[in-house]
């Protein structure tokens, strides 16, 4: 009893809600390790859900992106941030890399047009419309920039520059 007691605590200090979910679900990870990296996560609990999904979906992208503490930090802070992200690594796991490697500053406004440009390129052969669409999303007048996967992984801290 107080083993379990004490990991329900730890669970719930590092900001998780469903405790005896969490226990379960952090056990079939077999991840010890992981455990401190969810308490920098806006929603531990669906970082911790959508981390599972990845596994049995991704093993091996999931697995590579794990092997690296600092990638793996990244992936937990993104999944506890947005559910949308998690289901979009689901169903494309091979851009689970983009979260290789940290971003130290954000992009420039015309490093974020080439890349948005880029993707919708990269997307018009299979769909021609699409490029109509997405080239006039992007130069709207006051429509957002930078809408694309690079974008989330800038984590900025004390020391970086403010976008």
């Amino acid at each position: 009893m107080p083993r379990n007691q004490t990991t329900l605590t730890e669970l719930a200090r590092l900001g998780f809600a469903e405790l005896s979910e969490a226990s379960e679900r952090l056990e079939m990870l077999g991840t010890p390790d992981l455990v401190p990296l969810f308490a920098s996560a806006a929603d531990p609990d669906q970082a911790l859900r959508l981390l599972v999904r990845l596994r049995e979906s991704a093993p091996g992208q999931l697995a590579a992106l794990l092997a690296d503490e600092s990638a793996a930090g990244r992936l937990i802070q993104v999944l506890g941030a947005s559910s949308g992200l998690g289901e979009f690594f689901e169903r494309r796991p091979d851009q689970l890399s983009a979260l290789a490697e940290p971003l130290t500053a954000p992009l420039s406004a015309a490093e974020y047009e080439a890349d948005l440009l880029a993707a919708v390129a990269a997307s018009a052969a299979m769909r021609p419309g699409l490029l109509c669409a997405c080239a006039i999303a992007a130069n709207w007048p006051g429509s957002p920039r930078g809408i694309s996967c690079r974008a989330i992984r800038w984590s900025p801290s004390p020391s970086s520059p403010r976008p």
